[in-house]
């Protein structure tokens, strides 16, 4: 199973403006990790080309693109849809600037950009939203899949639709970045691993909770936004063209790329990730500086970045890789399993179970049965089967209270 990212605190991953977002915004039932990369996901793409880091390899600029999971329910696109609240506020006053929500595809995107570059001449900026990557991934466009699309789009190349009006159509310059949810299972069935290890994985902030935050929900007044915005807006503002990193951090960043190489060779599947690990923290060390109005990035932008990137979110890398490699009987154990949680205390009776695994072989049931209880995928009582261990003994604790 994939582990939770289970931040219970955002303070010490969200200094400055991250941090007010969370406050305003995060009185809500979507977990924090969702709240933290959805601010990531604003500042970045509300501050564009407007900052940027030249390094031995190329520009980096802010745009940083974020992928939720969980089951439905979680508050992934509660926390999709604050964002983009306040991406639509802040960049009212900024013409030509991108805002796309649902129905993504290639042609649409590409023409919807190419008419902005038109009437706004320049490097195209702007957001767009989705609640289920599945949805989008699973598309084919011509000769070109979206996952190759979006791929570039999301490594700032120029992007080409090949079923443009006279064949092609391309759009050079965007810088974009893309808010996505999903469920785990839909993940599974939309993307293979060499897509997910090869392009995605190292391109998005990933986070996964496994269900909703118990807290009271309290709806941000019009007044505690405005200011968020207006402190974004000044963000933007005072954004230096080139962010500069010190020396200490320069050296710092040396060090993880040494590590970076030994992690690359132990854990191959995940070669990807560990070979991007020093950009990947370069780059939230860069969106720490700018939300705290901050020019040059230091020691302490980076640690906290790694912290956030070991402690919480990379655990849940190396378990989706695991899941979108699996077999095809595992991924249907994955989905049961998925499917069982997502039905709360009642759980299911034995016969329901046993139908949602008529479509494997039976010698392979009895395995897949054997092999969820082995791995705490299930636990069953008597004639029925529960997602979680306390809801397998809430429902004994029931019974012998009622025997009572």
């Amino acid at each position: 199973m994939i582990p939770s990212c289970a931040i219970g605190d955002p303070t010490p991953y969200a200094p400055g403006w991250l941090g007010e977002y969370c406050a305003v915004l995060g009185d809500d039932v979507a977990p924090w990790s969702f709240h933290l990369l959805s601010a990531f996901f604003v500042l970045s793409s509300y501050v564009g080309r407007r900052a940027r880091l030249d390094r031995a390899a190329g520009t980096l600029y802010p745009p940083t693109s974020v992928l939720l999971l969980g089951p439905s329910g979680t508050g992934k696109g509660l926390a999709l849809a604050k964002a983009m609240r306040v991406l639509r506020a802040a960049s009212s006053d900024l013409p030509g600037f991108y805002l796309g929500e649902g129905g993504f595809t290639i042609r649409g995107v590409t023409q919807e950009w190419q008419r902005l570059q038109r009437s706004t001449p320049g490097v195209l900026e702007g957001a767009h939203i989705e609640d289920e990557i599945a949805n989008v991934l699973t598309e084919r466009t011509g000769t070109e899949t979206i996952i190759t699309w979006l791929i570039r789009a999301l490594a700032q190349q120029d992007l080409v639709d090949l079923t443009g009006e006279h064949g092609r159509s391309v759009v050079s310059g965007a810088t974009a970045a893309f808010g996505f949810g999903s469920t785990v299972s839909y993940l599974r069935r939309a993307v293979s691993v060499d897509a997910f290890t090869g392009g995605l994985m190292h391109r998005f902030l990933i986070a996964h909770e496994s269900e909703q935050r118990d807290t009271q929900e309290r709806v941000p007044d019009d007044r505690e936004v405005a200011n968020l915005v207006d402190e974004l807006r000044t963000i933007r503002r005072a954004a230096p063209p080139a962010l500069s990193v010190s020396a200490p951090a320069e050296a710092r960043l040396a060090l993880y790329r040494g590590q970076a190489k030994q992690r690359a060779y132990d854990n191959h599947h995940l070669a990807g990730f560990w070979n991007r690990f020093p950009m990947l923290v370069l780059r939230i060390g860069a969106l720490y500086t700018l939300a705290t109005l901050a020019v040059r990035v230091e020691v302490e932008n980076l640690v906290a970045a790694e912290n956030l990137l070991l402690t919480k979110l990379y655990p849940v890398i190396g378990a989706v890789v695991d899941e979108v490699s699996a077999s095809h009987d595992k991924k249907r154990m994955l989905d049961i399993a998925e499917d069982l949680r997502a039905a709360g205390d009642e759980g299911w009776v034995l016969a329901a179970l046993f139908r949602k695994l008529d479509a494997l072989k039976p010698a392979t049931q009895a395995e897949v049965l054997m092999a969820m209880q082995n791995q705490e995928l299930l636990w069953r009582y008597k004639d029925r089967v529960f997602g979680r261990k306390q809801w397998a003994e809430r429902a004994k604790n029931a019974e012998t209270a009622g025997d009572e």
